[in-house]
């Protein structure tokens, strides 16, 4: 509360001090007034957050407080490939994931179900002091891309999401006694529904035999980058060996898709800009998606002769870019992030636990299936392919 009153007063000190000498604010105060509206933001949300665990625990009343206990997903793969059974605290936290997947029509076929984390709340379930379970953090957030270019995330989804996608509007000029020409945009629908994503993650027995909460970090990690980077993937270049499998960005309608047999120039940067801009997009808010092959061929490209290379820092041609080798190699994307869609089913994954078909080596394998679908809604994208 200190440190909020201290930002108040000097935000205060600023606008006085403006207002004294009858003249506008200057850049670097400007700036500093920015800086601490979102410092004074952040400790506002803090207080909220710290008022709500306040509560929670005076509903608890003194004598009703449990001590937290968080479940170990090591001890749960322990406990399935001994075949032990599982608490009645374990048991509890299992039958609510699958709750959770059933409210979404997901059959979980894993031994193991955990509950995910709310995308939008990085903190959920872990505010009420006064239970004994909390979620495993099992989410694609971790995707590579996606979560970089600051993709559009639906969370916690209860059977197929429909939403339009809408054209423009039609408008023009008519004379005063003229009929107006139908004005109406065209709709078209798209459909969001839970598409099982599978990911395999294998840990050693060694690992798994340890107690440590950096091991379960790691296992939680890798199972979140599996996830993620299959997630990625997908969105990208696709999975032809699957009928089911969400369709990659590249066949969206009304993409602008070139491929070329030359090498990566600036005129191309230029063509993917117009294309966007030319969909009703605003290049400003966009960002090219790459694949290291085409990242690096442009790190050799220059506007103009004598003029600075396209692609300086963290900037191509001006506008933010992200690397990756999701991206199928040639691959150059332009798109604009809010417009792909990412819908998460059922707030929950299953796990199977897979002792055998590496016993020989001392691992064990985790299949693990979340429920994903996604989808880019409008023609703001464009795809530069190099063949050469």
């Amino acid at each position: 509360m200190e440190k909020r009153a201290n930002l108040q007063e000097e935000l205060s000190g600023i606008i006085a001090k403006g207002e004294a000498e009858k003249r506008e604010l200057n850049e670097g105060e400007t700036s500093r007034m920015a800086e601490i509206k979102a410092e004074m933001d952040s400790l506002d949300e803090e207080i909220r957050k710290v008022s709500e665990q306040e509560k929670e625990a005076a509903k608890c009343g003194p004598n009703n407080k449990k001590k937290v206990k968080r479940m170990k997903l090591t001890e749960l793969i322990s406990k399935v490939i001994e075949n032990r059974a599982f608490s009645e605290d374990e048991q509890q936290m299992l039958t609510e994931a699958r709750s959770e997947m059933a409210k979404s029509g997901i059959n979980c076929s894993g031994q193991i179900a955990l509950r995910t984390l709310n995308a939008s709340t990085a903190t959920q379930g872990k505010e009420a002091i006064a239970t004994d379970k909390m979620p495993l953090e099992i989410t694609a957030r971790n995707a590579k891309v996606i979560s970089r270019i600051g993709a559009t995330y639906l969370n916690g989804l209860v059977g197929n999401v429909s939403f339009p996608s809408y054209g423009s509007t039609k408008v023009g000029w008519k004379g005063e006694n003229v009929l107006a020409d139908n004005g109406e945009g065209s709709f078209k629908e798209i459909t969001l529904s839970p598409k099982r994503l599978t990911a395999v993650v294998e840990i050693s027995k060694q690992l798994l035999a340890q107690t440590s909460d950096d091991v379960e970090a790691l296992i939680i990690n890798d199972i979140n980058d599996a996830l993620g980077e299959k997630l990625d993937e997908t969105i990208f270049a696709g999975v032809e060996t699957v009928a089911d499998a969400p369709k990659p960005i590249s066949n969206v309608e009304g993409i602008k898709k070139v491929e070329s047999a030359e090498a990566a120039k600036y005129g191309d940067v230029l063509a993917m800009e117009q294309a966007v801009e030319e969909a009703n997009g605003v290049v400003d808010e966009s960002v090219f998606v790459l694949s290291p092959s085409v990242k690096y061929a442009f790190k050799a490209v220059q506007t103009g002769n004598g003029l600075p290379l396209v692609l300086d820092g963290e900037n191509l041609d001006g506008y933010p870019y992200v690397s990756s080798n999701s991206v199928p190699k040639g691959s150059a994307y332009l798109l604009c992030p809010k417009d792909l869609i990412i819908a998460s089913f059922g707030n929950a994954v299953d796990i199977t636990v897979d002792p055998v078909t590496k016993a020989d080596q001392g691992m064990v394998r985790l299949i693990v299936n979340g429920y994903f679908d996604f989808a880019y809604k409008s023609k703001k994208i464009a795809l530069t392919k190099y063949t050469a």
